[in-house]
């Protein structure tokens, strides 16, 4: 079970809020050999429905991002990007290419990134009301990740049938635009918001409707150190994800990712020898702290 959820949760991608606009293309099947070039107005190819789109959103001038993105809210908040969050330059082109693999190249012509499903026998693309960008082939097999209309997120065998639910919460398609976001820190969540500014149960913006786990702080590993790294503790945030903090004595690894773990401000003192900086040391107590497993293992001398 551990297995399939850390598989499960490891193609949940991390989401933006960037806002753009270009032009829609027609919303039906891509055949091998279309493509899209990075430009500001560019074309794009967009859902049935036109709730969603696929193509080139400009970030910075000149910067541009390919993604998947909620078409018809003021914040067109993209669900999806390729190569990371690195930006490429107007010219740059995506192409679904004869041999059914997506990819994207620079100016010059240069690869820059490419979808792994070489040999699967592609034979179009297609962007999905679903909000799922797909390169089809002509045999529909293999295990699948479904984020449904209803908020439902589970994953599929084969023959259709459920292997493991994550989320039944249940929103209605009707009323609300959804996203599920795998964030950095590991916390799976569910994002809901009002397709209508006439709803008023809920602001107009994305507001959480599910969480996976309620929290994360809880998590521990026989190995490891659970949601934070080495040498520092977890809160858990309003918003459901950790706060990674250092004891006292200690300091962040690298302050521009706090997830990196905590390193000791003061020199080691040995077990074993006679030191003269004993003075420099002391406990400090910490409320509402635990440290589930034991801070050093006892050796035991034959």
């Amino acid at each position: 079970m551990a297995l399939q959820l850390s598989y499960l949760l490891s193609l949940l991608l991390l989401v933006l809020l960037l806002p753009y606009s270009t032009f829609a293309q027609s919303s039906s099947n891509q055949s091998l050999g279309s493509s899209l070039i990075a430009q500001e107005n560019g074309s794009y190819w967009a859902s049935p429905s036109g709730d969603f789109a696929f193509g080139f959103q400009q970030i910075e001038n000149g910067g541009y991002l390919l993604a998947i993105w909620f078409n018809k809210i003021p914040e067109k908040t993209i669900v999806w990007s390729a190569n990371g969050d690195n930006l490429v330059p107007t010219g740059s082109k995506v192409e679904l290419t004869k041999g059914g693999q997506l990819v994207l190249s620079d100016p010059t012509g240069t690869e820059i990134w490419k979808s792994e499903l070489g040999g699967l026998g592609v034979v179009y693309a297609a962007m999905l009301d679903t909000g799922n960008f797909v390169l089809a082939s002509q045999d529909g097999s293999g295990f699948q990740v479904v984020f449904d209309e209803s908020g439902s997120i589970y994953l599929t065998t084969t023959n259709g049938s459920i292997l493991m639910t994550v989320s039944s919460n249940s929103v209605s398609k009707q009323d609300y635009y959804q996203r599920a976001v795998m964030e950095y820190d590991g916390v799976l969540i569910h994002y809901v918001y009002p397709k209508s500014s006439t709803n008023t149960l809920m602001a107009r913006t994305w507001s959480i409707s599910f969480l996976m786990p309620p929290n994360i702080c809880k998590i521990t590993e026989d190995i490891g150190s659970g949601a934070c790294g080495f040498n520092s503790y977890c809160e858990l945030g309003g918003d459901g994800r950790p706060n990674c903090k250092c004891p006292t004595g200690y300091t962040l690894i690298d302050p521009k990712d706090v997830m990196k773990g905590c390193r000791q401000d003061f020199l080691p003192q040995s077990c074993y020898e006679a030191s003269s900086e004993t003075d420099q040391f002391d406990l400090s107590e910490m409320e509402s702290v635990n440290w589930p497993f034991p801070i050093m293992d006892v050796m035991e001398e034959a």
